[in-house]
């Protein structure tokens, strides 16, 4: 039962929550925030380096203790050595290479230290692998590999925090880098080459040529202590590792702990070992493990790299698209701002203009009156010849016109008090286009072509102010076509925005882009006669009803006016209490 809650407890802690790959459970989960999966993953990984290093040392008990004991074997076999080293010499070289990258970056002295590290233990485990000729050679190479590099490692663990010196360039940085690996280069090759002054590696003295492959038994006093100081070091810095992956919770901290610490046991076993005996080939399987260890580290490193480039730049689209959005939104609220200035500026103007033009209309209609009154008793109690009658006709007429003008002045300046009823819009316009007494072949020959869209709702709506705006666009659209043409009157419901679409096009002269941008501002006209308040009033007039015109014109092709109605129950609206906009577009925006 104990037995099987141990087991139970150590598949607990490897297999990761939500079924999904041990690496990427670290990979995705291990530098998240301080939640509760992130912690449960960190306790493990550290149960794991537990459970790995208690293992490889209980293993190399039994092998020291019991089977050693037992058994007096030597495995002597120099290409499978060989195989191991090279292998563990070229992924040295790999990790020396990448943090080499890391250091040109960052110019970080620990990260310079870790190279140096890494490339004496790759480059020494290569001289190592190809000195089989020379037994002293062999294990110089090992233990020189294994000193440099504890010691470089520790130095690293020293240095980790450090600030490097300012001001240093690229150059100096590359410079110190080279210098070192050119170092560690040319110790390997003066230690071939000076072969004779290497000391003696075993207990009993051989000549210096002699063959690693024909000799085996203890090594020299020299070498365990060289190694059991490189155990030392390589403790050192394994524990400063693991205690910074404590503080840190960064997986590459975890990952040269483990590793230190291996190397600290490999070191430790070498003193216990010798030379082609099976402890000596368990501590190169402990070296095999550390360097695949680094290999998933890589694997760690690279995909960690991967994922966080990934995710940065999904954030930087998101995050630009968002400034897009952002540019888009101050572009329009800037416009709108401009035009709301313009608008305000306009409204203020339009205000002063329009209490001007309500007391000069309301002051000259009062001697209208009086004019007309007195104009018709003469007609009435004098007897008047013929030209004298004439005159008080033209009289009359101009009065009239006067009349006119100050009409559309009061309805320019004061807000108009609509009396809304449900209305037949057909039977409007019907009514409208009998006012002015057109029929299917009007005036100078126009066409008038009704294209109404049956069963419209009703619109609620002042028959006698929409039947105005009606008189002002179609009277423009027949002074606008002197020499005949078509005028077509459209209706039709859109059932989405609710609401009633009316339609007035000509195929008279149409506008240039220079009028048409005009046409709403008031006492602006092109014509010998009139104040050019119609179409304002027009939009007025609309505006009050909760609609909106749209005015598109191509110069020479006609013009096209759309009134657009809402379609609302009579209680449902207050008078003017919804704003409307008036749309001007030019002939190439289409009609």
């Amino acid at each position: 039962m104990k037995l099987r809650g141990l087991m139970k407890k150590l598949r607990s802690s490897v297999e990761p929550n939500y079924r999904e790959p041990l690496l990427r459970y670290v990979v995705f989960r291990i530098d998240t925030a301080d939640n509760e999966h992130s912690l449960i993953t960190r306790k493990r990984l550290l149960f794991l380096t537990f459970f790995a290093l208690t293992a490889v040392a209980s293993a190399s008990v039994i092998e020291r203790f019991v089977i050693s004991s037992a058994v007096d074997l030597f495995i002597v076999d120099a290409p499978k050595h060989a195989t191991i080293e090279i292998f563990c010499g070229l992924i040295s070289g790999i990790i020396a290479f990448i943090l080499a990258w890391e250091y040109l970056v960052s110019a970080k002295k620990n990260i310079l230290f870790l190279v140096f590290a890494f490339f004496s233990l790759g480059t020494l485990d290569i001289f190592h692998a190809f000195s089989n000729y020379n037994h002293n050679a062999f294990v110089w190479f090992h233990s020189c590999g294994s000193f440099l590099g504890s010691a470089c490692l520790a130095g690293s663990v020293y240095l980790n925090g450090k600030i490097e010196e300012p001001g240093k360039s690229a150059w100096a940085h590359r410079s110190y880098m080279v210098a070192g690996m050119f170092m560690i280069v040319l110790f390997a090759l003066l230690s071939i080459k000076l072969d004779y002054f290497i000391p003696s590696v075993l207990h009993d003295k051989l000549p210096y040529k002699t063959s690693v492959i024909s000799v085996k038994g203890y090594f020299s006093s020299f070498i365990y202590a060289m190694n059991f100081i490189s155990s030392l070091l390589y403790l050192f810095a394994g524990v400063v590792f693991l205690k910074g992956f404590t503080k840190t919770h960064d997986v590459m901290y975890l990952i040269f702990g483990t590793a230190a610490c291996l190397f600290f046991e490999s070191a430790f076993l070498f003193g216990f070992s010798k030379l082609w005996d099976p402890l000596w080939w368990y501590w190169h399987i402990i070296k095999v493990m550390v360097f695949s260890g680094l290999l998933v580290g890589l694997a760690y490193g690279f995909t960690h790299t991967v994922y966080r480039l990934y995710g940065s730049k999904i954030k930087l689209a998101k995050f630009l698209e968002e400034i897009e959005v952002k540019n888009i939104e101050l572009r329009d609220a800037y416009e709108r701002l401009k035009e709301t200035q313009r608008y305000l500026k306009e409204s203020e103007k339009l205000a002063s203009m329009g209490r001007m033009a309500a007391m000069v209309a309301h002051e000259i209609r009062n001697p209208l009156g009086a004019i007309s009154n007195s104009l018709g008793v003469l007609k009435r109690y004098s007897s008047l010849e013929k030209d004298d009658l004439e005159l008080i006709e033209i009289v009359e007429k101009e009065m009239e016109r006067l009349n006119k003008i100050a009409e559309d002045f009061l309805s320019f300046s004061r807000p108009s008090r609509l009396k809304r009823e449900a209305t037949d819009i057909h039977g409007l316009i019907d009514e409208t286009v009998a006012l002015l007494q057109i029929d299917t072949e009007g005036p100078a020959g126009v066409k008038i072509c009704r294209s109404f869209m049956q069963g419209l709702p009703s619109l609620v709506i002042d028959r006698h102010r929409v039947k105005q705006i009606l008189l002002n666009v179609i009277i423009n659209a027949l002074q606008s076509m002197q020499s005949g043409g078509e005028l077509t009157i459209t209706t039709q419901y859109k059932e989405a925005e609710d609401e009633i679409d009316l339609t007035i096009a000509d195929t008279g002269i149409g506008m240039p882009e220079a009028v048409l941008s005009q046409v709403f501002q008031p006492f602006f006209t092109t014509k010998d006669s009139g104040l050019g308040l119609g179409l304002n009033i027009v939009h007025k007039i609309m505006k009050e009803h909760g609609g909106y015109v749209l005015i598109s014109s191509t110069e020479g092709k006609g013009t096209h006016i759309q009134l657009n109605f809402p379609v609302v129950a009579e209680n449902e609206r207050a008078p003017g209490a919804e704003d409307a906009s008036a749309v001007v577009r030019s002939g190439r925006d289409g009609e």
